[in-house]
């Protein structure tokens, strides 16, 4: 009987992996030839991942195997840290023994064996042994939706080291190299999309800690060749309190602009602007029906909702960042049980208060 791809995905038929002087634990379904299945070790290649069911095996490769570096050119190089790209036509074994290989460690990706309309960027590690493949990403030639990467992995023996952080900077290198804006192909793993989340936060506010002028959403993706959705997606998921001014332009509008209606707000932040953008409308559509006069107009009208000029936004923006940047990283090394309390500010009475859980 023929199971669905979805019933088959569900059962792991791999145990542990050997690959090079690394063992691991498989994480996921991978197709491998069904006679490697359920063995207690594969043994893999490290330079060509070509695939073996005992040790026998895979020494007598070694001695035929004359491959040091993956069979590719090598685009990048810096201290003992190598970047190669291969095509798809081309290195057509070592891409689909790649992709097998990268589906041990993937939930989420869509193996094909038609590798040819993709190409490869494969991080090596390089010593006197040759170059020890760290991790990877992979792309469309020709992209209709603009996707920089089409699958990342970073494999488990050299997670946590910042080689994923890597990885997708090189990717939006590439993008700035072509001169186009670039995101990473939908869904992402969850690791994948923890991994950009923090490089997006950081790269925005690295751009906009170092912007004495105004910029706008438009600008930052310019700058960074990350996507306007992106760019959007990344500061809402920055705010951590409900209410709290941006200190940009949303798109091409000024400063002070609402997004919702476009009112002037006379060069000051209107809290309204992070409202429509959390799916809310502005406080001149929320609070007021049809026909009336809406808030914070006329003589009897209640006070304006709460403004702050662009520097107090700009350091409340930064503070929350640093909040979230500390926890996330305590949270990756196990620390978060002994971390002091962290001083987080309430943007809406203006005071500090403790905070020891944090949701990052």
């Amino acid at each position: 009987m023929t199971q669905s791809i979805s019933e088959i995905a569900r059962v792991k038929n791999l145990n542990r992996l050997q690959i090079g002087k690394h063992e691991v634990e498989a994480w996921y379904f991978s197709p491998y030839p069904k006679e490697y299945a359920h063995l207690p070790v594969l043994y893999i290649c490290e330079f060509c991942l070509s695939y073996f069911g005992s040790q026998f095996m895979l020494s007598r490769h070694r001695k035929r195997c004359n491959l040091l570096h993956p069979p590719g050119n090598e685009i990048y190089r810096h201290e003992d840290i190598s970047f190669f790209e291969l095509d798809g036509k081309r290195q057509l074994t070592y891409c689909r023994n790649l992709s097998l290989l990268s589906k041990c460690f993937l939930d989420h990706k869509t193996l094909y064996y038609d590798v040819t309309p993709f190409l490869y960027y494969v991080m090596c590690q390089r010593d006197s042994a040759g170059c020890h493949m760290v991790g990877y990403f992979s792309k469309e030639k020709e992209s209709a939706d603009n996707y920089n990467v089409a699958c990342i992995l970073t494999l488990p023996q050299h997670q946590r080291h910042g080689y994923g952080k890597l990885l997708i900077e090189f990717s939006y290198e590439l993008s700035k190299r072509e001169g186009k804006l670039g995101s990473p192909e939908k869904p992402l793993s969850d690791l994948g999309l923890l991994g950009y989340r923090a490089y997006w936060a950081e790269t925005i506010i690295d751009l906009l800690m170092n912007t004495t002028e105004d910029i706008s959403i438009d600008d930052i993706a310019q700058k960074t060749s990350i996507t306007h959705a992106d760019v959007m997606n990344t500061y809402v998921w920055l705010l951590p309190f409900p209410i709290l001014p941006l200190p940009l332009r949303i798109a091409n509008q000024p400063f002070g602009r609402c997004v919702c209606c476009g009112g002037r707000t006379e060069q000051v932040h209107d809290v309204a602007a992070i409202q429509a953008l959390q799916g809310a409308a502005c406080h001149q559509h929320s609070r007021s029906g049809p026909g009336e006069v809406p808030e914070g107009q006329g003589e009897e009208a209640k006070a304006d909702p709460p403004r702050v000029s662009h520097l107090e936004a700009s350091r409340l923006l930064a503070r929350s960042v640093e909040i979230r940047l500390v926890a996330a990283a305590a949270v990756r090394e196990g620390t978060s049980g002994q971390m002091g309390p962290v001083r987080a500010l309430d943007g809406q009475r203006g005071r500090h208060r403790d905070r020891r859980t944090l949701c990052v």
